[in-house]
Protein backbone atom coordinates (compact mmCIF):
# COMPACT_ATOMS: atom_id res chain seq x y z
CA UNK A 1 0.00 0.00 0.00
CA UNK A 2 0.94 3.53 -0.83
CA UNK A 3 1.92 4.08 3.20
CA UNK A 4 3.83 0.87 3.33
CA UNK A 5 5.59 0.55 -0.08
CA UNK A 6 5.69 4.09 -1.63
CA UNK A 7 8.94 5.68 -1.08
CA UNK A 8 9.00 9.39 -2.45
CA UNK A 9 12.18 11.61 -2.78
CA UNK A 10 11.64 14.95 -4.45
CA UNK A 11 14.52 15.98 -7.10
CA UNK A 12 13.74 19.22 -7.68
CA UNK A 13 12.47 20.41 -4.09
CA UNK A 14 12.81 23.91 -3.56
CA UNK A 15 13.55 24.53 -7.71
CA UNK A 16 11.52 27.62 -8.73
CA UNK A 17 12.56 28.00 -12.18
CA UNK A 18 13.49 26.48 -15.42
CA UNK A 19 16.98 26.88 -15.35
CA UNK A 20 17.30 26.06 -11.50
CA UNK A 21 15.55 22.62 -12.68
CA UNK A 22 17.69 21.98 -15.74
CA UNK A 23 20.70 21.95 -13.09
CA UNK A 24 18.28 19.26 -10.90
CA UNK A 25 18.41 17.01 -13.54
CA UNK A 26 22.19 17.60 -14.77
CA UNK A 27 23.18 17.06 -11.07
CA UNK A 28 21.35 14.02 -10.69
CA UNK A 29 21.53 12.38 -14.12
CA UNK A 30 24.04 9.86 -12.89
CA UNK A 31 21.12 8.26 -11.29
CA UNK A 32 18.63 7.70 -13.97
CA UNK A 33 20.40 8.25 -16.90
CA UNK A 34 20.31 5.01 -19.61
CA UNK A 35 24.02 5.68 -19.94
CA UNK A 36 26.99 7.67 -17.76
CA UNK A 37 30.60 7.32 -18.75
CA UNK A 38 31.31 8.79 -15.28
CA UNK A 39 28.50 7.11 -12.93
CA UNK A 40 30.55 5.98 -9.95
CA UNK A 41 28.80 3.69 -7.45
CA UNK A 42 26.13 5.13 -4.81
CA UNK A 43 24.90 4.71 -1.65
CA UNK A 44 21.25 5.52 -0.48
CA UNK A 45 20.32 5.55 3.25
CA UNK A 46 17.51 3.93 4.65
CA UNK A 47 15.73 4.86 7.98
CA UNK A 48 12.50 2.52 9.29
CA UNK A 49 10.82 5.55 11.84
CA UNK A 50 12.08 9.19 13.69
CA UNK A 51 11.62 6.58 16.79
CA UNK A 52 14.28 4.03 15.27
CA UNK A 53 16.76 7.29 14.51
CA UNK A 54 16.12 8.35 18.01
CA UNK A 55 17.32 5.09 19.72
CA UNK A 56 19.84 3.89 17.26
CA UNK A 57 18.75 0.66 16.83
CA UNK A 58 18.74 -1.87 14.08
CA UNK A 59 15.86 -4.29 13.17
CA UNK A 60 16.56 -6.95 15.15
CA UNK A 61 15.36 -9.32 17.62
CA UNK A 62 15.82 -8.86 21.05
CA UNK A 63 15.82 -10.80 24.12
CA UNK A 64 12.29 -12.16 24.77
CA UNK A 65 11.10 -11.35 21.52
CA UNK A 66 10.24 -14.06 18.47
CA UNK A 67 11.47 -13.48 14.65
CA UNK A 68 9.27 -12.70 12.44
CA UNK A 69 9.31 -12.75 8.47
CA UNK A 70 10.09 -9.13 8.78
CA UNK A 71 13.02 -9.99 10.24
CA UNK A 72 13.93 -12.21 7.25
CA UNK A 73 13.42 -9.97 3.98
CA UNK A 74 15.06 -7.58 2.73
CA UNK A 75 15.17 -3.69 3.67
CA UNK A 76 14.15 -2.49 0.07
CA UNK A 77 13.15 -3.72 -3.16
CA UNK A 78 13.20 -2.05 -6.21
CA UNK A 79 10.39 -2.92 -8.70
CA UNK A 80 10.67 -2.66 -12.42
CA UNK A 81 7.01 -0.43 -12.67
CA UNK A 82 6.49 2.62 -10.55
CA UNK A 83 3.51 2.64 -8.19
CA UNK A 84 1.22 4.98 -9.08
CA UNK A 85 -1.96 3.98 -7.23
CA UNK A 86 -3.10 1.08 -4.64
CA UNK A 87 -4.79 -2.28 -6.55
CA UNK A 88 -8.47 -2.86 -5.09
CA UNK A 89 -8.00 -5.55 -2.64
CA UNK A 90 -11.32 -6.85 -4.66
CA UNK A 91 -11.09 -9.27 -7.03
CA UNK A 92 -13.27 -9.96 -9.92
CA UNK A 93 -13.06 -12.42 -12.79
CA UNK A 94 -11.39 -10.75 -15.99
CA UNK A 95 -14.62 -12.49 -18.01
CA UNK A 96 -16.50 -9.66 -16.26
CA UNK A 97 -15.08 -6.78 -17.32
CA UNK A 98 -16.64 -3.76 -19.00
CA UNK A 99 -15.69 -0.26 -19.94
CA UNK A 100 -17.58 0.83 -17.34
CA UNK A 101 -15.98 -1.13 -14.39
CA UNK A 102 -12.52 -0.82 -16.33
CA UNK A 103 -13.06 3.09 -15.72
CA UNK A 104 -13.96 2.94 -12.43
CA UNK A 105 -11.07 1.09 -11.41
CA UNK A 106 -12.74 -0.95 -8.01
CA UNK A 107 -11.32 -4.07 -9.13
CA UNK A 108 -8.16 -5.77 -9.53
CA UNK A 109 -9.17 -8.31 -12.12
CA UNK A 110 -8.48 -12.09 -12.43
CA UNK A 111 -6.29 -12.06 -15.02
CA UNK A 112 -3.84 -9.49 -12.92
CA UNK A 113 -2.92 -11.30 -9.85
CA UNK A 114 0.34 -12.76 -9.33
CA UNK A 115 0.69 -16.49 -10.48
CA UNK A 116 0.28 -18.07 -7.12
CA UNK A 117 -2.78 -16.34 -6.79
CA UNK A 118 -4.24 -17.44 -9.68
CA UNK A 119 -3.43 -20.99 -9.42
CA UNK A 120 -5.69 -20.35 -6.04
CA UNK A 121 -8.70 -18.41 -7.58
CA UNK A 122 -8.92 -20.55 -10.45
CA UNK A 123 -9.55 -23.47 -7.85
CA UNK A 124 -11.78 -21.98 -5.14
CA UNK A 125 -13.56 -19.53 -7.08
CA UNK A 126 -16.54 -21.68 -7.89
CA UNK A 127 -16.71 -22.62 -4.07
CA UNK A 128 -20.41 -22.43 -2.61
CA UNK A 129 -21.26 -23.42 1.03
CA UNK A 130 -24.87 -25.00 0.49
CA UNK A 131 -24.07 -25.91 -3.36
CA UNK A 132 -25.05 -29.98 -2.36
CA UNK A 133 -28.55 -28.07 -1.43
CA UNK A 134 -29.03 -26.37 -4.28
CA UNK A 135 -27.76 -28.76 -6.39
CA UNK A 136 -30.39 -30.96 -4.47
CA UNK A 137 -27.70 -33.33 -3.35
CA UNK A 138 -28.96 -32.40 0.44
CA UNK A 139 -32.02 -31.86 2.08
CA UNK A 140 -30.28 -29.18 4.34
CA UNK A 141 -28.36 -26.22 3.94
CA UNK A 142 -24.72 -26.60 5.16
CA UNK A 143 -25.16 -23.47 6.70
CA UNK A 144 -28.30 -23.87 8.54
CA UNK A 145 -26.36 -27.10 10.01
CA UNK A 146 -23.57 -24.66 10.69
CA UNK A 147 -25.34 -21.87 12.16
CA UNK A 148 -26.92 -24.17 14.82
CA UNK A 149 -24.26 -26.36 15.68
CA UNK A 150 -22.80 -22.44 16.52
CA UNK A 151 -25.62 -21.37 18.44
CA UNK A 152 -26.67 -24.47 20.51
CA UNK A 153 -25.05 -25.51 23.44
CA UNK A 154 -23.07 -28.54 23.78
CA UNK A 155 -23.04 -28.26 19.88
CA UNK A 156 -19.91 -29.54 18.92
CA UNK A 157 -19.02 -26.10 16.64
CA UNK A 158 -20.13 -24.03 20.12
CA UNK A 159 -17.61 -26.67 22.51
CA UNK A 160 -14.58 -25.61 20.15
CA UNK A 161 -15.77 -21.84 20.30
CA UNK A 162 -15.71 -21.35 24.19
CA UNK A 163 -12.00 -21.38 24.22
CA UNK A 164 -11.40 -19.54 20.27
CA UNK A 165 -12.83 -17.07 18.44
CA UNK A 166 -13.56 -18.44 15.11
CA UNK A 167 -12.83 -22.27 13.85
CA UNK A 168 -10.02 -23.73 10.66
CA UNK A 169 -11.66 -25.92 8.88
CA UNK A 170 -8.72 -27.92 6.52
CA UNK A 171 -9.80 -28.87 3.14
CA UNK A 172 -7.13 -31.62 1.61
CA UNK A 173 -3.57 -32.38 2.27
CA UNK A 174 -0.61 -30.19 2.48
CA UNK A 175 1.69 -30.34 0.13
CA UNK A 176 4.54 -27.97 1.21
CA UNK A 177 3.50 -24.89 -0.75
CA UNK A 178 2.46 -23.06 1.96
CA UNK A 179 2.31 -22.61 5.77
CA UNK A 180 0.25 -25.58 6.61
CA UNK A 181 -3.11 -26.85 4.56
CA UNK A 182 -3.40 -24.57 1.93
CA UNK A 183 -7.45 -24.47 1.62
CA UNK A 184 -8.86 -23.41 5.00
CA UNK A 185 -12.97 -23.19 5.90
CA UNK A 186 -13.26 -20.63 8.97
CA UNK A 187 -16.65 -20.02 10.65
CA UNK A 188 -16.76 -16.67 11.99
CA UNK A 189 -19.35 -16.24 14.91
CA UNK A 190 -20.65 -12.23 15.41
CA UNK A 191 -17.93 -11.00 17.34
CA UNK A 192 -15.16 -12.86 16.49
CA UNK A 193 -11.88 -11.33 15.52
CA UNK A 194 -8.63 -12.66 14.11
CA UNK A 195 -5.30 -11.14 15.72
CA UNK A 196 -3.59 -8.43 13.69
CA UNK A 197 -1.51 -10.77 11.81
CA UNK A 198 0.41 -11.60 8.50
CA UNK A 199 0.34 -14.83 6.32
CA UNK A 200 4.12 -15.26 6.10
CA UNK A 201 4.37 -13.40 2.97
CA UNK A 202 2.54 -15.90 0.78
CA UNK A 203 0.11 -15.05 -1.84
CA UNK A 204 -3.59 -15.74 -0.27
CA UNK A 205 -7.28 -15.32 -1.83
CA UNK A 206 -10.30 -15.08 0.61
CA UNK A 207 -14.05 -16.19 -0.76
CA UNK A 208 -16.47 -14.70 1.30
CA UNK A 209 -19.62 -17.97 1.48
CA UNK A 210 -21.76 -16.88 4.06
CA UNK A 211 -22.45 -13.14 5.64
CA UNK A 212 -20.34 -10.72 5.81
CA UNK A 213 -16.79 -9.78 7.30
CA UNK A 214 -14.76 -6.72 8.28
CA UNK A 215 -11.13 -6.48 7.09
CA UNK A 216 -8.79 -4.29 8.88
CA UNK A 217 -5.86 -3.40 7.18
CA UNK A 218 -1.98 -2.85 8.76
CA UNK A 219 1.47 -2.20 8.02
CA UNK A 220 3.82 -4.25 8.61
CA UNK A 221 4.77 -4.82 11.72
CA UNK A 222 7.95 -5.45 13.94
CA UNK A 223 8.69 -7.51 17.23
CA UNK A 224 6.87 -5.06 19.28
CA UNK A 225 4.07 -2.83 18.06
CA UNK A 226 3.65 -0.18 21.70
CA UNK A 227 4.07 3.50 21.59
CA UNK A 228 6.55 5.28 24.02
CA UNK A 229 4.16 4.37 27.21
CA UNK A 230 4.50 0.70 26.09
CA UNK A 231 0.92 0.53 24.84
CA UNK A 232 -0.17 -1.38 22.15
CA UNK A 233 -0.79 1.05 19.74
CA UNK A 234 -0.93 -0.72 15.72
CA UNK A 235 -2.26 1.49 13.32
CA UNK A 236 -5.46 0.22 10.99
CA UNK A 237 -4.54 2.10 7.73
CA UNK A 238 -8.08 1.49 6.52
CA UNK A 239 -11.29 -1.04 6.55
CA UNK A 240 -13.87 -2.35 4.86
CA UNK A 241 -16.30 -4.48 4.33
CA UNK A 242 -16.88 -7.81 2.35
CA UNK A 243 -19.98 -9.97 1.42
CA UNK A 244 -21.08 -13.05 0.12
CA UNK A 245 -19.39 -13.82 -2.95
CA UNK A 246 -16.35 -11.27 -2.71
CA UNK A 247 -13.33 -12.45 -3.32
CA UNK A 248 -10.25 -10.71 -1.99
CA UNK A 249 -6.27 -11.39 -2.40
CA UNK A 250 -2.71 -10.77 -1.05
CA UNK A 251 0.38 -11.05 -2.02
CA UNK A 252 3.69 -10.31 -0.35
CA UNK A 253 3.61 -6.78 -1.17
CA UNK A 254 -0.25 -6.02 -0.91
CA UNK A 255 -2.62 -6.27 2.11
CA UNK A 256 -0.12 -8.82 3.67
CA UNK A 257 -1.44 -7.81 7.25
CA UNK A 258 -5.03 -7.31 8.44
CA UNK A 259 -7.20 -8.52 11.17
CA UNK A 260 -10.62 -9.89 10.16
CA UNK A 261 -13.72 -9.41 12.17
CA UNK A 262 -17.39 -10.58 12.05
CA UNK A 263 -19.36 -7.37 12.81
CA UNK A 264 -22.93 -8.59 11.87
CA UNK A 265 -25.28 -10.38 13.85
CA UNK A 266 -25.05 -13.50 11.73
CA UNK A 267 -22.28 -16.41 11.42
CA UNK A 268 -19.66 -15.60 8.51
CA UNK A 269 -18.26 -18.10 6.33
CA UNK A 270 -14.90 -17.83 4.36
CA UNK A 271 -12.35 -19.85 2.60
CA UNK A 272 -8.99 -18.94 2.69
CA UNK A 273 -6.40 -20.29 0.57
CA UNK A 274 -2.52 -19.62 0.22
CA UNK A 275 0.46 -19.94 -1.56
CA UNK A 276 4.42 -19.39 -1.57
CA UNK A 277 4.72 -16.66 -4.30
CA UNK A 278 6.81 -18.25 -7.10
CA UNK A 279 10.08 -15.46 -6.54
CA UNK A 280 10.07 -16.40 -2.29
CA UNK A 281 13.37 -17.82 -1.30
CA UNK A 282 12.20 -17.67 1.73
CA UNK A 283 8.88 -19.94 2.31
CA UNK A 284 8.07 -18.91 5.87
CA UNK A 285 5.81 -21.38 7.58
CA UNK A 286 4.37 -19.45 9.76
CA UNK A 287 1.79 -16.65 10.11
CA UNK A 288 3.17 -13.89 12.91
CA UNK A 289 0.38 -12.34 14.74
CA UNK A 290 0.39 -9.21 17.32
CA UNK A 291 -0.93 -10.46 20.82
CA UNK A 292 -3.69 -7.83 21.62
CA UNK A 293 -2.78 -8.05 25.44
CA UNK A 294 1.15 -6.81 25.16
CA UNK A 295 1.69 -5.79 21.93
CA UNK A 296 4.12 -8.17 21.25
CA UNK A 297 4.71 -10.15 18.09
CA UNK A 298 4.33 -14.34 18.04
CA UNK A 299 4.17 -17.18 15.53
CA UNK A 300 1.50 -19.37 14.87
CA UNK A 301 1.19 -22.35 12.70
CA UNK A 302 -1.63 -22.67 11.04
CA UNK A 303 -3.64 -25.33 12.69
CA UNK A 304 -6.71 -27.58 11.87
CA UNK A 305 -10.04 -27.76 14.51
CA UNK A 306 -11.67 -30.13 11.84
CA UNK A 307 -11.63 -31.56 8.41
CA UNK A 308 -13.85 -30.79 6.50
CA UNK A 309 -15.17 -34.15 6.27
CA UNK A 310 -15.64 -34.07 10.00
CA UNK A 311 -17.03 -30.87 10.44
CA UNK A 312 -20.18 -31.40 7.91
CA UNK A 313 -20.54 -35.18 8.95
CA UNK A 314 -20.78 -33.79 13.08
CA UNK A 315 -23.02 -30.60 12.16
CA UNK A 316 -25.43 -32.77 9.85
CA UNK A 317 -26.04 -35.40 12.27
CA UNK A 318 -26.75 -32.51 15.22
CA UNK A 319 -29.16 -30.96 12.87
CA UNK A 320 -31.29 -34.26 12.10
CA UNK A 321 -31.06 -35.27 15.81
CA UNK A 322 -31.97 -31.76 16.85
CA UNK A 323 -36.17 -33.00 17.84
CA UNK A 324 -35.00 -36.28 19.26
Amino acid sequence: MEETTLLICDFSEGVTTADKLAKKRNQWSTFFGIYDLTRKPASILLYRTPSDIEKHEENVVKSGEVAGFIHMEALIEVRKFPLVANPSPFVLDATKATLNIIDKGLYTFSSELPTACKVLYDTMVKCELDLEFEMGVSEVRLSDAVRYSINTEGGLLNKTLKNKNYLRITMGPGRGESPGIPYVLEFWPPGARSPIHNHGAVCGMIKILYGTIQNGCFNKVPSTVTDSKKNFRPQELMKFDAYKDDVLWLSPEWWQTHQLRNVSNDFCATVNCYRYDENDEIQWNLFDFVNDQNGEVGNFFPNTDFTFGEMRKAVFEEWNNRMK
